[in-house]
This record gives C-alpha cells, structure tokens and sequence, in this order.
C-alpha cells in the first residue's frame, strides 16, 4: 500500500491506495478494545498517489508523486457495492490466509468518487530541453515528466502579461529603505 486515509463522518473506514491506483475500503467490527473482524472491499480506482486526505467537506485530496494532484468528491462510501468482501473474524474457522490475502475484483470508471479539479505537477522532471521549436522568438521548455502510464510531456512558454487588478496608494513617505551592491566593485 502506498498512501491511506481514514474516513470518520457517519461511518468508520479505511482507504487503502495500492501501487496502481486501486482503493480499498477496510472496515473493522470492533468494541472499545477488541477487533472481531475485518472485511476488504475494493472501492474505486484513481491515479496512484503518495499521499491521500479525506477532508471534512466531503472531499478526497490525492497528492501524487508522478501526475497531477486532484481532487475528489465522495458521491457514495460504498455501501450499496457488490464488489466482493474479503472477511476475516477471530472465531471464523473457514478463513483461508493464502486465499484472502489476494482480492480479486475488475477495474471499472469511479463509481463512488467524482473528479472535481486537478492541478498541474511537473515533478519529478526526467528531461528537460529548451529551444524555440515553434519559430515564436522566444524559447520554450518541454519537459519529459511523471512516470509509467503517468508520464508526460510538457512544453512551457513565458508567462503572460501581468495585468493589474487595483491600485491602492501608500500614504506617508517610505521608511527603513535600504540599498545593496549590485556587485563587489560598486
């Protein structure tokens, strides 16, 4: 697994992201002390992430190492799925380790989550090279980024203009200003 979070609203849950992208949702049946038994099922499939939060809005934050960041909205927990559970209990005889330990399920689009937004990463950068390939007069970066199905490449141009929104005057005069070199000579 490479990231988690805990969902804490009006149920008690686990997600569990694997390397792929796969969540898992792990409930327990527990009194204060004592877990009884613990049920796997898989719940939705994003892009893989190093971190993930679950806020209390109702959103999911995937922080991810190799694409672009995002943000989810939670349209179910899951409840209602026939996705297969993995159960474990103490007093079960008939779980199997070796059988379990394998959830078996197929992929599908996200049904329990709704991408809302996304926001450009870059990292980690393999390559870079900057030329003026489109004959614009003024150089461009491509970039060779992310990773695996995640990899990308990016060109990027100089800024636009800066437009300003509002002027506000200072009053009084400027205090405290202080000069530097702009170099050892000066």
């Amino acid at each position: 697994m490479t990231s988690h979070a805990t969902f804490l609203f009006d149920s008690f849950f686990f997600l569990l992201q694997s390397e792929y992208g796969d969540l898992y949702k792990v409930t327990m049946d527990c009194t204060e002390q004592t877990v009884h038994s613990i049920a796997v099922q898989y719940f939705d499939t994003v892009p893989p992430g190093s971190t993930i939060n679950i806020l209390t809005s109702g959103f999911l934050f995937l922080g991810a190492e190799h694409s672009n960041h995002a943000v989810f909205q939670f349209k179910s927990t899951g409840e209602d799925e026939e996705n297969p559970k993995i159960c474990a209990s103490q007093q079960s005889d008939e779980f199997d380790k070796d059988t379990a330990l394998v959830p078996r399920f197929n992929s599908r689009k996200p049904l329990n989550l709704q991408a809302k937004d996304e926001m450009q990463n870059l990292a980690p950068i393999h390559d870079m090279k900057v030329e003026d390939l489109t004959n614009e007069g003024t150089s461009q970066m491509y970039l060779a980024c992310g990773r695996g199905a995640q990899g990308t490449i990016r060109a990027l141009r100089q800024g636009l203009t800066v437009l300003e929104m509002a002027v506000s005057q200072m009053p009084g005069r400027p205090l405290s200003v202080i000069t530097m070199k702009g170099s050892l000579q000066d």
